[in-house]
């Protein structure tokens, strides 16, 4: 694992022990949506960092993941569009291995939402706030409008691009732009990592599981399972497809470094992202979704606490000791 990971990693369990100690006033559930085309250490380490960053205001029951409909990871990147199977599944394994990291429960639905806001209102109760992580790099047409009651929407700064757009939000808040009431910006960094390099790295290098374990993107435990996951779908994946009888058939494919998809970009590159398609969310479920097996919606699902710790709210048995 790089230094650099090893730093979020502990900046991470730094935040943990912090948030659990200090429990918030208002109870919460947080969620973040996205493409999730796969998901990635970042994906998990954000919403994990901003849930023990607003610790001192709320204490959250759950961290929802929301992935987008089929319909809009198709459109986004056609020829890569990993089934929403798939990325929930793939997210369950993320989130197994990053439990022991979090304040609360990590909850993966049992289908994809046309918005994270969807995704949190099947899971919270009546009295509990919502609370919605987005990125800074298409959010400021939500912070200039008014928040909703019982919502608020936190920013988050994405790697290289967080203080400009900090600065435009303290800008915009001046000139009495922003709701003070309902959206705040956080200055979380969880790494550079993205699903359009981790696709990138898929079709152009010798050893994937190596190269995404290097660059931080997956934890070495998971990597494996994330592969082997994506090669299920291989037929259903163009890009993927395409790459594969190349190699059997001994044909080159593209030059490193020039994964010509749309939406792909090189390395550092981030497909713009569209407002996702309300139209195409499924219909929401009568009573909010738990694994069998693994305690009622308001019990975090996977972590077990020691014996003696009060309100359940010590550390959980598992070691922090984890590699990203």
């Amino acid at each position: 694992m790089s230094q650099k990971g090893k730093d979020i990693l502990a900046r991470v369990q730094q935040e943990y022990r912090s948030a659990v100690s200090n429990p918030g006033p208002k109870t919460a559930v947080l969620a973040i949506g996205g493409a999730f085309n796969p998901p990635h250490c970042s994906h998990l380490l954000t919403a994990i960092l901003s849930a023990c960053a607003l610790s001192d205001r709320f204490t959250f029951s759950h961290i929802i993941f929301a992935p987008a409909p089929d319909g809009y990871v198709r459109k986004k990147t056609p020829r890569f569009a990993l089934p929403g199977t798939a990325r929930l599944a793939l997210l369950r394994l993320m989130a197994r291995h990053f439990q022991a990291e979090a304040p609360c429960a990590l909850f993966i639905p049992p289908r994809t939402s046309g918005s994270a806001l969807e995704a949190a209102h099947r899971v919270a109760t009546e009295d509990q706030q919502v609370v919605v992580v987005v990125g800074s790099d298409h959010a400021r047409s939500r912070w200039q409008k008014k928040g909703k009651r019982n919502m608020w929407t936190v920013i988050v700064g994405r790697e290289g691009t967080g203080a400009e757009a900090k600065e435009r939000f303290e800008s915009d808040r001046a000139n009495g732009k922003v709701d003070d009431e309902r959206f705040l910006f956080l200055d979380v960094s969880a790494g550079d990592g993205s699903s359009t390099l981790l696709r990138r790295l898929l079709v152009t290098s010798s050893d994937p599981v190596s190269a995404w374990i290097e660059e931080g993107l997956l934890p070495p435990k998971v990597a494996p399972e994330v592969l082997s996951v994506i090669r299920q779908h291989a037929e259903a994946l163009p890009l993927l497809a395409d790459t594969d009888r190349q190699v059997e058939s001994g044909e080159g494919g593209e030059e490193e470094g020039e994964v010509k998809e749309e939406g792909f970009g090189t390395a550092t590159s981030k497909p713009s992202r569209a407002p996702l398609p309300e139209s195409e969310s499924d219909p929401p479920d009568p009573v909010p979704y738990v694994e069998k097996g693994r305690g009622s919606p308001m019990q975090p699902p996977i972590v077990q606490m020691q014996e003696g710790d009060p309100g359940g709210g010590g550390t959980p048995q598992s070691s922090h000791a984890r590699e990203l």
